[in-house]
């Protein structure tokens, strides 16, 4: 099962991914800690401390542990500002033969 869990900085989607995978015993994948890891800076909570062309690096790191996971049985939750539609398109592909549901933050 894939959870997407989506949302501008502050709605709570975090918290929501929290509760989602202690639920449901699943994985969170999360863009801030990808992003961290990736590239060992703690940035403010604007993308725009990245080059433009560093920025979509976590999300596809996140996409393909996603689609390993999911091949693997494990559910996973994925965290993720997600600030475009192609993003929100790529991440429900991962999972096209299990169920996907998304969560979407106000």
């Amino acid at each position: 099962m894939l959870y997407i869990v989506i949302g501008l900085t502050g709605t709570g989607k975090s918290s929501v991914a929290k509760m989602l995978a202690l639920k449901n015993q699943a994985v969170i994948l999360n863009v801030d800690e990808f992003r961290q890891a990736l590239f060992s800076i703690y940035p403010s909570k604007n993308d725009q401390v990245f080059p433009e062309e560093w920025r979509n690096i976590p999300y596809k790191a996140i996409f393909l542990t996603a689609r390993f996971l999911i091949k693997q049985n494990v559910n996973v939750v994925i965290d993720a500002g997600l600030y475009s539609k192609k993003l929100v398109s790529e991440a429900r592909s991962i999972a096209k033969n299990s169920k996907v549901i998304q969560v979407i933050c106000p």
